[in-house]
């Protein structure tokens, strides 16, 4: 929330999801009393297809968070994902 006698202010953002990309952006500039508020909110969906084709087998999110899975089978996806983390990391 922001009040005060004279304001300005930019924003843009980004967002990318199974419908395409999205752009928002908005300017503002006000002179005398001025109010403002944001609200965000992100989502996160469950990609059950993508996790059987990347763990090899069907398994839920629980499991992968709590460290359930023993092993992560070799897979290309998982060796560029250690190595960027590998590279930008250490």
């Amino acid at each position: 929330l922001a009040v005060g006698p004279v304001g300005r202010d930019g924003s843009g953002s980004v967002g990318a999801g199974d419908k395409g990309v999205s752009v928002v952006y908005s300017y503002s500039h006000a002179q005398g009393l001025y109010g403002g508020l944001a609200l965000d909110g992100k989502v996160i969906s469950v990609r059950p297809d993508c996790n059987k084709v990347f763990y090899k087998q069907s398994v839920s999110c629980a499991q992968i968070l709590h460290g359930v899975i023993d092993e992560i089978p070799s897979n290309d996806d998982y060796d560029m994902l250690v190595h960027l983390l590998d590279s930008y990391c250490l």
